[in-house]
């Protein structure tokens, strides 16, 4: 269930900023809907791929000298925190709440960093030795394909009264 949740964090920002475009960077004077600024498209983006980046070489020294217990534990509550902030994100202006997302989203790529490692190696423990290569390719595999799955299924779903109209511009 983890490899779900860390997929669906990584890939559903795409979905999310076109809702960030028209809430934050809408000028009622035009009749288009707005845009982010070119530097901070980018950033909302990509910013917890780099937390991804940093947090699995840390973990995993991390684990090998904790435990995977312990340092699992901390990687998922880190997770769940910075999922939370994420969606509290705060300030008065855009660049401000642009900000705090970019901040937040790190600091949550940072513990789905973490996750990589140990989760691999937790489910190795377990696994009989022939199996476990396929295993493990089998739920890789799975991690990205679900997870952009439901990260596009909330605008298909939300024509009730018009919200993915709103959403689309359709």
């Amino acid at each position: 269930m983890v490899f779900f949740t860390d997929a669906y964090d990584l890939f559903c920002i795409s979905l999310v900023t076109k809702l960030l475009d028209r809430v934050y960077y809408t000028d009622p004077t035009k009749p288009d809907p707005g845009t982010l600024p070119p530097n901070i498209a980018p950033a909302v983006n990509s910013v917890a791929l780099c937390g991804t980046l940093v947090e699995q070489l840390f973990f995993g020294w991390l684990d090998d000298r904790l435990g995977q217990k312990s340092v699992y534990g901390m990687t998922l509550l880190l997770m769940v925190v910075c999922s939370l902030a994420s969606v509290l994100s705060f300030g008065s202006t855009p660049a401000g709440v642009m900000a705090t997302l970019c901040f937040c989203r790190f600091w949550l790529g940072f513990g789905i960093g973490g996750d990589y490692p140990l989760s691999t190696t937790i489910m190795s423990d377990r696994r009989d030795s022939a199996s476990s290569p396929a295993a493990s390719s089998r739920l890789h595999s799975r991690r990205c394909s679900a997870g952009r799955t439901m990260a596009s299924c909330p605008p298909a779903l939300g024509d009730m009264k018009g919200e993915t109209r709103a959403c689309t511009g359709r």
